[in-house]
């Protein structure tokens, strides 16, 4: 096992006295915390926000992990009539209504 990765367990394992949240993705880096986690053997759970414009495979792929989705009260779509403009580099408004109570360590 290389160097950063014992570093990156024992740095799990310092801070664990609760479960972490590890906010997934779907994509590779989620994937490699997720791991992590399971090495360090630290409580986490997973959880997916979905945007309503993810990759149907994105989909699949956290489903078939039983990773929690969490689903907006909005589409982007409807978000998009409501607000009058698509979301910007300037104007994020995408993700303002999926935000996760924090009762434990999101990472």
């Amino acid at each position: 096992m290389n160097d950063k990765v014992k570093q990156s367990i024992e740095y799990l394992k310092s801070f664990c006295s609760d479960t972490y949240t590890v906010l997934n993705s779907g994509g590779k880096d989620s994937a490699v915390i997720a791991e992590l986690c399971r090495m360090a053997d630290v409580l986490f759970k997973q959880v997916h926000n979905l945007t309503t414009v993810d990759a149907p495979e994105t989909v699949y792929y956290i489903r078939s992990q039983g990773i929690e989705i969490i689903r907006p009260k909005l589409s982007m779509w409807k978000l998009i009539v409501k607000k009058m403009i698509p979301p910007t580099r300037l104007m994020r408004y995408c993700s303002a209504g999926c935000r996760i109570e924090r009762k434990t360590k999101i990472l």
